[in-house]
Parts: structure tokens; sequence; C-alpha cells
């Protein structure tokens, strides 16, 4: 069905005589139809010249664009001694003729359209085409239609509001065309967007889907495997017209877009991507945006996909190979997620798996373990099985908290017996990453045997020097908590541990104003990453809170307490730095005099202490906290306080989850969490699940 473009008519009948209007665009977007149903609709005379290949020269041009006019206006004398001179021969033909057709076409009321204007070679561009955009005025509507912008010096002329251009941007269907170009089709509105996302609106391309509809080709009619008039349009219209080089050039972009110029020449190692571009886009390929400056291009669907068959046919795995190397540029360039974006279109596994693995712990420990989650999200079945993936998956869900994810792929590498793309054994892996969110079940494994990687090595030193300072080897521990500083420069939220370490350490010696500091500094890196919230920081809430117990800020101390608290709940982590947090709160809410909320800590370190007798420094802080707790007497509120443990129950009572279900997420009986359900109910003095979650967060224990 034809489109009638009211907008586009009403735009072009809108600009008076003494605008220019240039309508330029590649093959297939309805130039000349949409300028013949402006002329259908104006009165007036029109003088309507095509313009090719045997009128593309200054004499021919000049000539047919007289005869045409003396053809139109027969009565006219002007017009017709103008035509007559045409043909005679008089030094400075050129700009004689044309200043005289100029004083002509003033005194006539008439449309003049020159059509397939890029047909024109350049002496016939700048000698006649070139004078009548800049110099035609009164009564005379000049029209230029061509598949690219005159080549000529416009800026002026466009700040001066004489020239409107009309290019792909204005020329392309919109969803109320495309619906009336498959006016009687069954499409849907879903199919209709598709169709205007694949061809970009390219109103050719949107006919071919509604002739594929017509010839029974419903899968054809939204051009998601394009027919072969598709191909034989875009042969015929579009590259038979462009040299081997551009072809090749526009295949190699179509494996990169949307992308730069700069960009293309980087990873095509070639110089010329700008100019390239520009006349691509200023000349016969459709469906392709290029924008200035800088310069920027982007294919539309339909494009891409012709451009890598083609490519496809002249050399085999090309487009992957040009993908890989874009994506190792970026990830160079620190551009990662379009690094992600280029190995996952590579579709080659050992890239994608290499970029994933390397960038899962610096993204995972800045706070940005959002991004490394969007990222697994969208990677393929296909592509997504191997063990470095499900490493990158393992340290998420370490995190993030989730221990039963954790567990369970923790579980799989360890039976995988693979080796991860650094050398180590996944298996090992997995069992650092037990080690350090404390998962019981090998919270005293063996060591993991390591490759000498940086991150994972950084980790384990951190791991080590917990256990060192808990094993009263305190000159060790500090030792090589100063010395991580560097590995651990560019992982703020481990740095951040590492810190609030040095500053419970300093505590511990009486240093009260270094171990300001050094909370501070740990406090900035949080923030840096935006990690405030993030479980691991419980240990540092903790810290905080005994800074501020001894400066007397009561409210702080307490508040940070609490967080702590909740926190630790959300996630444990090794089974020391869980029983230093433990012991560090138990001494806060000594001195705040909650002997309770104290002696119920002391209660739950002890239980965790069983996991590692030889913690002599935290055993023996452990001992003194318990004697002091036992010589006050028992302070208790109208509410008792949760455990941990309770605290990570209560946590789930606000969804849909089941006893059953919330019991498998934690890794315990469901007899567990139903007599810890019923503890809570207990201490908050209510009989059911609603009135404990709307209790718990008037406590300030959720989150409303």
């Amino acid at each position: 069905m034809s489109v009638v473009r009211s907008k586009l008519i009403a735009r072009l009948e809108r600009s008076g005589p003494e605008v220019v209007t240039v309508v330029a665009a590649g093959a297939g977007y309805g130039k000349t139809t949409l300028v013949q149903q402006w002329l259908g609709q104006r009165e007036g005379r029109t003088v309507m010249l095509s313009v090719g290949p045997d009128t593309a020269g200054v004499v021919a041009f000049g000539r047919a664009l007289m005869d045409r006019l003396g053809d139109v206006f027969p009565d006219d004398p002007q017009v017709q001694d103008l035509a007559r001179r045409a043909y005679g021969t008089f030094p400075d033909w050129a700009r004689v003729l044309v200043q005289q057709l100029i004083v002509v076409l003033a005194g006539l009321e008439v449309t003049l359209v020159i059509d397939d204007a890029h047909h024109l070679d350049s002496d016939a561009e700048v000698g006649i085409l070139g004078p009548l955009i800049s110099e035609t005025s009164g009564r005379t509507k000049l029209v230029v239609v061509g598949r690219r912008t005159p080549a000529l010096p416009l800026a002026r002329l466009r700040a001066e509001g004489r020239v409107e251009v009309l290019d792909v941007r204005t020329l392309r269907f919109d969803s109320e065309e495309v619906a009336q170009a498959l006016a009687g089709s069954p499409l849907g509105e879903a199919a209709i967007e598709r169709l205007v996302a694949r061809t970009g609106g390219w109103p050719t391309g949107v006919r071919l889907g509604a002739l594929a509809h017509a010839e029974a080709h419903p899968e054809a009619s939204t051009l998601e495997r394009s027919p072969w008039s598709v191909h034989d349009y875009l042969q015929e219209e579009v590259f038979s017209k462009l040299s081997s080089d551009e072809l090749h050039f526009l295949e190699d972009v179509a494996a990169l877009a949307p992308t730069s110029a700069e960009f293309c020449d980087e990873v095509l190692e070639r110089s010329d991507s700008e100019r390239l571009l520009r006349s691509a886009a200023s000349g016969y390929v459709p469906m392709l945006d290029v924008s200035a400056p800088p310069i920027t291009v982007s294919m539309h669907e339909l494009l891409v996909d012709e451009m890598l068959s083609r490519s496809a046919a002249r050399e085999r795995g090309r487009t992957q190979r040009l993908r890989v190397r874009a994506g190792h540029i970026c990830r160079l360039s620190g551009q990662l997620d379009q690094a992600f974006n280029y190995y996952l279109l590579s579709g080659e596994a050992a890239s994608l798996e290499r970029f994933l693995y390397f960038q899962t712990l610096p993204l995972a420990f800045t706070g940005d373990q959002g991004r490394l989650a969007g990222w697994l999200g969208s990677i393929p079945a296909s592509l997504g099985q191997s063990s470095a993936v499900n490493v990158s998956r393992l340290i998420c869900a370490a995190i993030n908290g989730d221990v039963w994810e954790t567990i369970r792929l923790g579980g799989s590498l360890m039976r995988s017996g693979e080796v991860l793309p650094d050398g180590s054994p996944a298996g090992e892996v997995a069992k650092l990453v037990y080690r350090f969110v404390g998962i019981q079940p090998l919270a005293r494994s063996a060591e993991p045997q390591l490759q000498d990687s940086d991150a994972l090595g950084a980790i384990d030193r951190l791991v080590h020097a917990w256990n060192d300072w808990a094993h009263d080897s305190v000159d060790r521990a500090l030792s090589a908590l100063v010395a991580l500083g560097g590995p651990l420069a560019n992982l703020p939220l481990l740095n951040g541990a590492r810190c609030s370490m040095l500053a419970l350490i300093e505590i511990y010696r009486g240093n009260w104003s270094r171990a300001e500091d050094l909370l501070l500094q740990s406090r900035g890196l949080y923030e840096r990453c935006a990690a405030d919230d993030h479980p691991l920081t419980s240990f540092s809430d903790a810290v905080g809170a005994r800074l501020s117990a001894h400066a007397g800020d009561i409210d702080r101390a307490t508040q940070l307490a609490q967080s702590s608290r909740l926190k630790m709940a959300r996630m444990e982590g090794t089974v020391v730095r869980r029983l230093a947090t433990l012991i560090e709160l138990a001494t806060v809410y000594l001195q705040l005099e909650d002997v309770s909320t104290c002696r119920l800590l002391v209660a739950e370190a002890e239980r965790v202490s069983v996991d590692w007798p030889e913690a002599t420094l935290l055993l023996r802080n452990l001992g003194a906290i318990k004697q002091a707790a036992s010589s006050l007497p028992r302070r208790t509120g109208i509410i008792s306080p949760l455990s941990t443990a309770e605290l990570r129950v209560l946590a789930y009572l606000p969804t849909h989850h089941s006893i059953p279900q919330v019991a498998r997420k934690l890794y315990v009986a469901p007899s567990t969490v139903r007599s810890q359900v019923l503890s809570i109910y207990r201490k908050l003095g209510v009989n059911s699940r609603a009135d404990a979650v709307q209790a718990a967060r008037a406590l300030g224990w959720l989150e409303g």
C-alpha cells in the first residue's frame, strides 16, 4: 500500500520559495515519491528534471535544464531565448548561462525540481547547481533531490535559514507510517515495532516486508530472515555502486557497529575510516547513521545482517576475529562494558571466559558487583557453563551473601576438576571463597593451592593476616596488613576491611587517635565504591561502635552496633572475622550497660569459637568480656534482643518464602528455622508472621 507522507508534505509546503529544499538519502527512502506526492497537491507550474549519466556534465545538464524549462513555458520569450542560447558556444558558457537563468527565474512562479542530483559531476555541481542554490530568489521554489547532499558550501545558507535538508532521519518511516504500509496485514503492534527496529524505518525495507507477508511468508514480514527481494535490492541499488574497498570496509564496520571512525581505524589498522564513513553516509547506503563530530556510526539490524553474511562468504571467521580484537582494545583502555559486549558478540568462549574471570575480583570488591551480575545474566547457555564463568557467579553469590548459591556453585567447581584461565584449579578457588565467607564445611580445610594471581593471592594473604592476629601473632599480622596496602589498592572493599583490622589492632594498643584515622580511611574506601551497606562492612561497623563508645557517643555506638549485627546476619564471613566482630559488639554492649545483649553475643561467640580453638588472642578477649559481664546484674528490657541466627531468619519473614524454602537458603534444617521463628515471636511478643514483621520494622531491625 502506498504511504501518503502527510507530515513531510506539510513541511515541504511550509517552506516558501526563499528556502531551497534538499532531499538527500540513500536508495529506497522514497525521495522522489515524496516530492511527487507534494507536487500532486501543489498548484502552479513545475519543472522536474531527472539527471542521468547522459546529463551529468556541465554542458549536458545546462542544456537539459533549459529544454525542460522551455517545454513548461513555451510562450515565454525570455525562456525560449535562453533555451536557444544554451546550444550556442561562447566564452565562459556556464557562468553566463546560469546568471541569465537566475534572472529569468526571478520573474517566474515555478517549482524547479532537480531529481537524482547525485549523478552530477563536480563541474556541473559547482558551475550550475551551486549558483542556483545560493542565488535563486523571487517566486521560484528550488528542490534538489539525490542520494547525497550536494558537495557545496551550504553552511552559510543553513545559518541564514535559506536551505532546509530532509535527510535519512527525516525520511525514515515512523511506526504510524509502517502501520499504514502494512494496512490489512495481521501484524500486531509488537511486530510493527520490531520491523521498524530491524529496518530503521527504511521505507523500501518496510515495503519488502509487507510484500513478503502478502506472499504468505509471515516469518519474513518483520525481516528476521531477509527474503531474496531484500538481497537483490541491496545488491542492485547499493552494493553494486560501491568499490570493493568501500564494500569490504562496511562489512568490517558491521562487525563493530555502533562505533566511531577512530575505533575503526584502530581495530582495522587503517587511517581513512572517517573519509569512508562520510562517503557511505552521504552516498548510496541505507540504514546507516553517521553523526559528527566526532564521527560515529551505527547500522540497523537488517544492514548488519546483510554485511555480515557477505563478510562470512568472503572470509570465514573474520567477524569473530575483529570482535575479539575490539574486545581486547576496549579492555586495555578501561571500556569494560564495550569489551564485554564485543566478546559476547564474538561467540568465542575462551576470550569471554578469560575476560570475566580476570574482571570478577576487581568488580566484586569495588562494590560494582551489580555490573558483573548484569554481564552474567546476559550470557547465553551455550557460553555460560564453563568453570571460569561459574567462578564469577560463585564470587558474586558470596559477596551478595547468598549462602545457598555459594555452596551449590562451590560444590560444582570442586567436582569439576577443571583448571581456570590463570592456571588455578577451580576447586581450590572455591575453597578460598568458602574460607573468605566462612562457610563451615570448608572453613578449616587444607590451604587452597593457587597459582600466582595478584587478586586471589591478596585475598589469601588477608585471610592469613586475620588468622595470625587471632593466634596472637600480632606483629606478623600487622606487617602483612601494611604490606597489603599496595595489592589491595584497587579493591576498595577489601582494602577497607584491611584498614578496619589495623584500626582494631591500634585500639588494643591504646592508640585511639590512630585507630580513628584508620577507620576514617576504611569508611572513605567503602564510600568510594558505594558499599556502605555491604555485609562485608559489618566488622568495620563493630570497630566504629567501639570507637564511638570510647568517645562517649552512645547514640552513634548503638546505631553502629545494630548495623553491624544486621549486616552480619546477611553474611557471616570467615570464622575469625565473625568471632572478632561478636567480641567487639559484646564489648560495646557491655560499655553501654546492655548486659543482656552482651551475654547473648558472648554465648554466640563461644559457639563460633568451637570451630577455632587455636584463636588464642580472641579466646582470651572473649574470656575477659564474659567474666566482666557475669559480674554485672542482668538488665533486660521489654523485648529480648535477637541472636544473629534469628536476625538472619527475620530477614525472610517479609518474603513469600516458606519455612522449608528459608531453610534451604540458609543451609539449615527446617526444624531449626521453625524454632528460630518461634523464638522471634516470643521475644517480640507477637503471635504471627505479619505482626513480627511490623514490630521488627518499628524497632528498625527490618527496612520498611
